[in-house]
């Protein structure tokens, strides 16, 4: 497939996965409501935090703590980069705050290797025409940058953690960090998609953390290796908890496939979840199959 109908595939099905999440959502909302305030305050919050540096640095060190390791890019497009500006031009100001943190002893670097489009390349991110949806993926523009690109990912520090009570990160083993990475980016795509719809992100976890609380009260001590792989089954790779503008709370889960889940794990995965799933793929030929397996849309990342 030539790489401009790969990027079309991707743009549509991301697009018709999160506008059924959308609809989902806004089911219980009462008909006329207008997310164009709650698009201002999000905006006024970014810019809070954007010209309050420590407020700011403490929200990103936060924010990786609790996902365990985040992709530099995906930092910047969060907490550096203003509404209509470009990545690139985010990214200079980004690299400065980043490696501040670094060598303050708040973050480490590693570099990392992701396969695939760089969907953090994305232009001018519009919000507040329309549905959310239509302003975040019809609006993007992606770059071919080979089957890989290199990039970096950050982690909290024992130093960061110990300074404000965060839990260290998982080692996630070599294979796996891509698949975390990428769950990450389709888990801040959903994120942004809904809060410029109006709702507002409660709580954001990774599948090490809902583990954790799972069966916190259950086992004393480190649970055994192979206890962890079995309940690892149960559980998405990450969740979201938002919040209506009606104050109405909803737990969202995000499932990242590859390729090399059968259809069997693909299906044994949904019928383990309740409550919404925004499914994430690789590749069309794997979010084709997550359409036919549990009739929903994928966003690739």
């Amino acid at each position: 497939m030539k790489p401009e109908n790969v990027i079309a595939v991707k743009v549509a099905n991301a697009e018709r996965a999160l506008v059924q999440l959308g609809r989902d959502l806004r089911s219980a909302m009462p008909p006329g409501v207008e997310s164009a305030v709650a698009n201002f305050a999000v905006r006024i919050a970014h810019a809070e935090t954007a010209n309050n540096p420590h407020q700011r640095n403490r929200a990103i060190v936060e924010f990786v703590a609790r996902l365990g390791l985040v992709a530099t890019d995906d930092l910047v497009n969060r907490f550096v980069r203003n509404e209509g500006e470009d990545l690139f031009e985010a990214t200079s100001r980004g690299d400065i705050i980043l490696k501040r943190l670094a060598l303050n002893n708040y973050l480490a670097m590693r570099p990392v290797v992701i396969d695939g489009l760089n969907w953090a390349t994305a232009g001018t991110v519009r919000t507040g025409h329309g549905p959310a949806i239509d302003g975040i993926f019809a609006a993007r523009k992606h770059a071919r940058v080979g089957r890989h690109y290199f990039t970096r990912a950050v982690y909290v520090t024992p130093h960061a953690a110990a300074s404000f009570n965060l839990p260290l990160p998982p080692t996630p083993r070599e294979r796996f960090v891509e698949h975390h990475l990428k769950t990450v980016r389709a888990l801040l795509e959903v994120e942004k998609s809904l809060t410029a719809q109006g709702y507002r992100v409660i709580a954001m976890k990774g599948e090490e953390a809902l583990i954790r609380e799972s069966f916190r009260a259950n086992l004393t001590g480190r649970a055994g290796q192979g206890e962890t792989r079995k309940a690892a089954e149960h559980y998405p790779d990450a969740q979201l908890v938002v919040e209506s503008p009606e104050g109405q709370r909803t737990t969202i889960n995000v499932e990242y496939v590859t390729s090399k889940y059968t259809d069997k794990m693909i299906a044994s995965k949904a019928a383990a979840f309740s409550g919404p799933t925004v499914w994430a793929a690789d590749r069309p030929g794997t979010a084709r199959r997550i359409e036919s397996l549990t009739g929903r849309s994928a966003l690739l990342v």
